[in-house]
């Protein structure tokens, strides 16, 4: 689900604005959207990892 959402984000933008998007906006999502979820799922899933509790 976190992997399909900048191309999700992308999808939307052009559809709604109708032009492409500009390298800003990409920059915008991976920063600021899908790698704040990435290093959140990975520390999630290392913290409740059946080791992690051990």
């Amino acid at each position: 689900m976190v992997a399909a959402l900048p191309g999700t984000l992308v999808r939307h933008e052009m559809m709604v604005s109708r032009e492409p998007v500009t390298d800003e906006f990409l920059v915008g999502i991976v920063e600021q959207i899908f790698l704040p979820l990435v290093a959140t799922n990975r520390y999630l899933h290392r913290n409740t990892s059946p080791r992690a509790r051990s």
